[in-house]
């Protein structure tokens, strides 16, 4: 299943920082009331440096298998992850990309690719979720039709390439799409399948869903990172 709205999650960093340690701080800066780097003489990081490190509070990947999903949560607080740039919690959450073999998959073309030449409607052969580095751009709760795929529905931008047919089964070439998602499936894990997205198991789905909604609610205090989107890197040739 891949066809889903999407709700525009923010997070992330976008800071400067600079490359001064000091040995021993007891408390946060903010509580103690002072600047533990006043008077040091710090080094500016450089462009191509400020750029590695602006990323997001929650950064996932995938593994070329699709196997695993690994979720990295870092604080979004900029003076604790300044002192600990570790990240607090990381999980490895078991995951699959086995595509349902036809050529009847939906077909949802990416905004601005060629289109076939001839009137739609248009079927197209699942491919497995492609490799890049993507964002995670939604989290739905799965309900009605969906809810067998819930209990979250993750949409991402990830953009893929399919073979596409019309309705007789006729080749028409290939065209870029979307709609790749992580969710569940009430089949069982050792035999679902999919049009693309990555299946986890529902538990992982519910911790997932959890984390990105407390990581987007905390973006908008004060002093916290905000305005970029959750990280997805996946494997494969890119």
């Amino acid at each position: 299943m891949k066809r889903f709205s999407t709700v525009v999650l923010g997070s992330l960093i976008g800071m400067a920082l600079y490359a001064t340690v000091p040995s021993a701080l007891p408390l946060p800066p903010s509580i103690l009331g002072i600047d533990p780097f006043e008077g040091l003489p710090g080094v500016e990081i450089t462009q191509a440096e400020a750029a590695s490190i602006d990323g997001g509070d929650i950064i996932m990947s995938l593994n070329a298998l699709r196997t695993k999903l690994t979720v990295n949560v870092y604080t979004n607080d900029q003076e604790l992850r300044r002192l600990n740039p570790q990240p607090m919690k990381v999980l490895v959450m078991d995951s699959h990309n086995r595509i349902v073999e036809t050529t009847m998959a939906p077909f949802m073309p990416a905004p601005g690719s060629a289109k076939p030449a001839l009137d739609g409607p248009f079927t197209s052969k699942p491919a497995t979720f492609p490799a890049g580095v993507w964002s995670v751009t939604g989290v739905k709760v799965a309900t009605g039709s969906q809810a067998k795929y819930g209990p979250n529905i993750i949409n991402t931008n990830a953009v893929g390439k399919v073979r596409v047919y019309d309705t007789n089964g006729t080749f028409l070439g290939e065209s870029s799409d979307v709609g790749y998602a992580i969710h569940s499936n009430t089949n069982d894990f050792a035999v679902s399948k999919s049009y693309g997205c990555v299946i986890i198991g529902q538990n992982d789905n519910a911790a997932l869903g959890n984390i990105l909604r407390a990581d987007a609610a905390s973006a908008v205090i004060p002093g916290n990172r905000n305005g970029r989107p959750v990280q997805l890197f996946c494997a494969g040739d890119f």
